[in-house]
């Protein structure tokens, strides 16, 4: 019994979850209903011809004049969404399932906004992206700067964005048309001072140009700084200093605006005042002679002059080149590439610095004549200094000169110098330097290696076009002596005349000799003339003279150079300062 009781009331509970559950879902309602209501302004005044359309496929209706619609016939559930041209609606759709008779819209207008973006200096700025809340679609600025935008609704805010750039004002709210929405972008900049060792640089002034405010360097070498517009120089200092590079100039953000810094070390100086008396300025690149008393300045210099450097009036370095001189001598003969020019009477000063006694040349912007270093042109730079130069160091010299002839014997001996042997008849060299007679001055060292015997060699301009083979005759016309050797002109070939430079074996003196429009010289002192300028279509050359040298005699070539004439081939004056 008490089984059957149980059995009876697990039947009962059953019935009534079945009757709870089936009162908490709702059928749907497959019965005809009627929906309507209004579409108003935000003021409440009615939107007439306002679409209303309806899913599932039944007919849209239109609002009248009052802004009122219905519908009826709908079953199940229907989503209602209004239409009309310009307008947004709130909601943008409602759902229904059974009559009703307030399903109401809010029509909210839409309007189109429209500006530019600029820089400071009225600059367009394109690239930009305008954003807008609410989720409408974002635009971009032109090439003039211009931006504009259409079907926004309601309250939107307006902001601009592009990486590195800050805009003003920030971000602009509109809720109707306005076609000047306008925005003023400025970029920032930042970047690391550190030295060539990866060392950061602290306190370093980093100015700008256009009147901004300068910043300094953190302990990590870093700065940054913003509000610019348009073109920036930007330029660091600091006492003790310089940088490289000096300045950058920057159009827009940048994140690597980097120097790098150089400790200058303390040095003593001397000012040279360079002084054109010419009629004429000096020539770009000009090669200026600087002449000085070593002695004078003895407790400031290195041994071989390797100490000094000079500089022009801005700090900027100078190439320069020792050609003779050291503590023993009285007269030093220093190059130094000018890199101004000196105006018809006027002048230029430099300096010379001295840096600690000890430093070596550098052999960049300091260097020496290859034979007066103790490993043969080990600081040599002649080539930065001079238009054209050669130092025959090695054997790589050969890569340049071309042989008059294809008979490699006739070439001297490329070895750290170029070696001229009377047991090798006519030995010569040509360049590929085009002589230009009013403009270059033509200049070889030479020395012999003999101390019984004289040896002399024809330095001459010859031409591609001229015969292969070559003949000296020894009746030439003695012109001259300078510091104990001695120049001729040789008198074959009329149209080819060359200068024969002896060097005096005992002592054993070196000579430079050069030629300079129909001007011969040695040691820097003219020795004679030759009617008509030197032949200026040719190459500059060397050729051994076999039928007057000595017998077992020979000589050696150090250097040979083109340099830039003076004006009216007189050499701009010194005057140096004390030691400051």
């Amino acid at each position: 019994m008490k089984r059957q009781n149980k059995i009876i009331l697990v039947v009962l509970l059953f019935i009534v979850l079945a009757f709870v559950l089936s009162g908490c879902v709702s059928p749907v309602n497959n019965q005809p209903y009627s929906v309507s209501g209004y579409v108003r302004d935000i003021q409440g005044n009615p939107i007439s011809g306002v679409t209303i359309s309806f899913s599932n496929g039944y007919s849209s209706v239109i609002t009248n004049s009052q802004g009122y619609w219905s519908a009826s016939g709908l079953t199940g559930n229907v989503i209602v969404t209004p239409l009309y041209s310009g307008y947004s609606f709130s909601p943008s759709s409602i759902t229904v399932s059974s009559a009703s008779s307030n399903v109401d819209f809010t029509a909210i207008p839409e309007y189109e906004v429209s500006g530019y973006v600029k820089d400071l200096s009225g600059n367009p700025l394109s690239g930009v992206t305008i954003s807008f809340s609410n989720g409408f679609p974002s635009v971009t600025t032109n090439s003039e700067g211009y931006w504009s935008a259409n079907g926004l609704s309601g309250s939107v805010i307006v902001t601009p964005l592009m990486s590195g750039w800050t805009f003003t004002p920030s971000q602009i709210t509109v809720s109707s048309s306005n076609s000047q929405v306008n925005f003023t972008g400025t970029y920032s900049i930042s970047g690391y001072i550190k030295d060539s060792y990866g060392n950061p640089i602290s306190g370093v002034i980093v100015s700008f140009s256009g009147n901004y405010p300068s910043v300094k360097t953190n302990s990590n070498g870093y700065w940054s700084s913003n509000g610019f517009s348009g073109s920036i120089v930007v330029t660091p200092s600091m006492n003790g200093y310089t940088f490289n590079p000096p300045n950058i100039t920057v159009t827009g953000p940048n994140n690597s605006v980097n120097f790098t810094g150089t400790q200058i070390p303390s040095y003593s100086y001397v000012n040279i005042t360079i002084t054109n008396n010419q009629s004429v300025a000096t020539a770009q690149g000009f090669q200026q002679e600087i002449t000085f008393n070593p002695q004078l300045f003895a407790s400031y210099e290195s041994w071989d002059l390797g100490n000094i450097r000079f500089y022009d009036s801005n700090g900027n370095p100078l190439y320069s080149w020792v050609e003779s001189g050291n503590l023993s001598s009285t007269n030093a003969i220093i190059w130094v590439k000018l890199d101004q020019i000196i105006l018809a009477g006027g002048n230029i000063t430099i300096q010379m610095r001295f840096l600690n006694q000890g430093t070596e040349f550098d052999g960049v912007y300091a260097g020496e004549a290859p034979n007066l270093s103790s490993s043969y042109a080990q600081y040599d730079n002649g080539s930065n200094v001079f238009t054209n130069y050669q130092n025959f160091v090695s054997t790589n010299s050969t890569s340049f000169l071309n042989d008059w002839n294809s008979n490699s014997s006739y070439l001297p001996t490329i070895n750290n110098g170029a070696f001229f042997n009377t047991n090798n008849s006519d030995q010569h060299l040509v360049s590929n330097w085009p002589t230009n007679s009013s403009f270059l001055y033509n200049e070889v060292y030479v020395l012999s290696q003999n101390t019984t015997n004289c040896c002399t060699l024809n330095i001459i301009l010859g031409s591609s076009s001229l015969p292969q083979s070559w003949e000296y005759e020894t009746n030439t016309d003695n012109i001259g002596y300078a510091d104990g050797s001695g120049l001729e002109i040789s008198s074959n070939y009329s149209y080819s005349p060359a200068i024969v430079a002896y060097a005096n074996p005992n002592p054993q003196l070196p000579c430079i000799v050069g030629t300079y429009k129909n001007i011969l010289y040695a040691n820097y002192e003219n020795v004679g003339t030759i009617s008509g300028n030197i032949l200026s279509g040719g190459y500059t050359a060397i050729d051994e003279n076999s039928g007057a040298m000595g017998e077992n005699s020979s000589l050696v070539i150090y250097w040979v150079r083109q340099r830039i004439a003076p004006p009216d081939n007189v050499m701009p004056t010194l005057s140096l300062s004390s030691v400051l």
